[in-house]
C-alpha cells in the first residue's frame, strides 16, 4: 500500500509540474502576417528590403517596419504618436540649403501601403491597419522647406544628435 501512495504522489507531483509549466508559456496574442516592407535612402539605395513575419492583435504599417528593422537589425526612430519615421539606419531626415537655388531644402520620409502614398490614406503609419501579403515602402524625398519654423526644428534635431 504505500509503494502504491508513493506511486500516485509521483504520478500527482509529474502532472502538477507539467500543468504549471504550461500555464508560464507567453504566446503572442492575435494573428501572425506576413508583409513586405522596403526601405529606400534618398537615392533609392536600399536600407532594409523583405519580408517580415510577426504576430500582432492589430499589425500596422509603422509596427511592420519596427518589425523588419529588429529583425535586419536596423536602428529605427520613430514618433509613435504621430507615426512620423525620422531616421532608419544612418538614413535621417535632414535639411540643407541648395547650392544652386539657395532654397531651404528638406529631406524627410514617406510611406506607401500596396502602392498608393501616404498621401493618399486617411490614416497614419501607426494606426494604418495592414494583412498578409501587403508591400510598405518607406522611402526619403526631399522637399522645399517654405517655413523656417520647420528648418529650425530639424536643425535643432541635428544639433542635439550631435550631442550624445
Amino acid at each position: 500500500m504505500k509503494t502504491l501512495s508513493k506511486i500516485a504522489l509521483l504520478l500527482l507531483a509529474v502532472m502538477l509540474t507539467a500543468a504549471l509549466a504550461g500555464c508560464n508559456t507567453t504566446e503572442p496574442v492575435g494573428t501572425e502576417i506576413t508583409v513586405e516592407v522596403n526601405a529606400r535612402d534618398i537615392n533609392g539605395e536600399a536600407i532594409v528590403l523583405g519580408n517580415v513575419t510577426f504576430t500582432s492583435e492589430n499589425p500596422t504599417v509603422l509596427e511592420a517596419l519596427q518589425q523588419m528593422c529588429i529583425a535586419r537589425e536596423t536602428s529605427l526612430e520613430a514618433d509613435t504618436a504621430t507615426g512620423i519615421v525620422s531616421k532608419i539606419g544612418e538614413y535621417g531626415s535632414s535639411t540643407y540649403v541648395d547650392e544652386a537655388t539657395g532654397k531651404k531644402m528638406a529631406i524627410g520620409w514617406a510611406w506607401s501601403l500596396n502602392g498608393t502614398s501616404n498621401e493618399d490614406i486617411e490614416t497614419r503609419s501607426y494606426n494604418t491597419v495592414i494583412k498578409t501579403g501587403d508591400v510598405i515602402d518607406y522611402y526619403q524625398f526631399s522637399y522645399e522647406a517654405e517655413e523656417d519654423v520647420w528648418f529650425e526644428q530639424a536643425d535643432k534635431f541635428e544639433d542635439a544628435e550631435g550631442e550624445g
